[in-house]
């Protein structure tokens, strides 16, 4: 299912044109599937911003035809992530990804929220993983999870209450996204083994090319990756959990050249706060492309592939060097 929805996923590809934009991306995502409910199913809109505000709003067919949905609107408190007001409801969500909660950005947020008139108010938190706040600060008034809008999401279609082929179409992508994000899951399935065996295969085909290069690898891993540094880490290659069918090499502790995206030609470069240089050049190998048609491959073929692959990047990313000499 994750290897189907990446390459099918309309989202998973523009999201590679928003790096290090996750956050906003995803609350994009999700605020124009909420307008696009709201204008084309309504019912199915009612019942997922019912669930959004845990029951507390009981929003009309009327009130949800004439919803504003809003991202990143400009308060004196802040800017909330997405703002839903009707004629009588005023509700502010707060998505997070990864990150937390700035400093009194619920408190700032309720502050907002009790000088408007709206007779209906709702506060809302929307996060990935669990938050437990000290009693001490401003909670909200709902606290949920992407995982459970995928599970909202998944049972209007399993139910047939959306009736539009457009509207499954993106419903299905969001929760496609999502899954190949890791945010929400499927059941584990018997899958898991041969996929750890793959796995386990890819980074041991890396692990053999890099020797083969007279390299002395060196292993990394997260809770998002696996790879390899090389070259005292001025590269990486491996394998990102999020996109499982694509091997990345990059540059890390190298300082790149300005022209760098130019003279390699291929690949792209990238700004990263997290490498020590501040910008990546970086190269793919997708394994489930028309081109490759990699897992159709013998074994001696694949690791050529492999081999073939770390040999182009490295020779490329050696030419991409700045030059320092005053």
């Amino acid at each position: 299912m994750a290897n189907d929805a990446q390459q099918n996923n309309l989202l998973v590809h523009l999201h590679k044109w928003a790096y290090r934009q996750d956050e906003n991306f995803l609350t994009d995502a999700f605020a124009h599937l909420l307008r696009h409910l709201r204008d084309n199913e309504p019912d199915v809109a009612r019942q997922v911003l019912c669930q959004l505000t845990g029951g507390r709003l009981n929003f009309t067919r009327l009130a949800i035809g004439n919803a504003a949905i809003t991202t990143q609107v400009t308060t004196e408190q802040g800017r909330p992530d997405i703002e839903i007001q009707t004629t009588d409801c005023l509700v502010y969500v707060e998505a997070k990804k990864e990150s937390g909660l700035g400093d009194g950005q619920l408190s700032r947020y309720r502050q907002e929220l009790d000088k408007r008139t709206s007779d209906h108010k709702c506060l809302v938190l929307l996060t990935r993983y669990p938050v437990t706040l000290p009693p001490s600060e401003e909670q909200p008034d709902v606290f949920c999870r992407w995982y459970e809008v995928a599970a909202w999401l998944e049972r209007e279609c399993t139910n047939g209450s959306i009736k539009e082929q457009t509207s499954v179409y993106l419903v299905t992508q969001f929760i496609g996204f999502l899954k190949v994000k890791g945010i929400t899951m499927d059941k584990a399935g018997w899958e898991l083994v041969a996929g750890v065996r793959s796995l386990r295969a890819i980074l041991t085909m890396l692990e053999e090319a890099i020797t083969a290069q007279k390299r002395q690898p060196c292993r990394t891993h997260g809770w998002g990756w696996m790879g390899y540094y090389l070259d005292e880490k001025a590269f990486y290659v491996g394998v990102h959990f999020d996109r499982p069918g694509v091997v990345s090499f990059m540059t890390w502790g190298m300082r790149l050249a300005q022209d760098a995206a130019k003279k390699a030609g291929f690949g792209k470069v990238v700004p990263d706060s997290t490498s020590p240089t501040g910008i990546l050049w970086w190269y793919e190998l997708d394994l489930e492309s028309e081109e490759v048609h990699f897992f159709a491959l013998p074994r001696e073929k694949q690791m050529q592939c492999i081999e073939e692959f770390l040999r182009t990047s490295l020779n490329v990313a050696r030419t991409l060097k700045a030059d320092i000499t005053p």
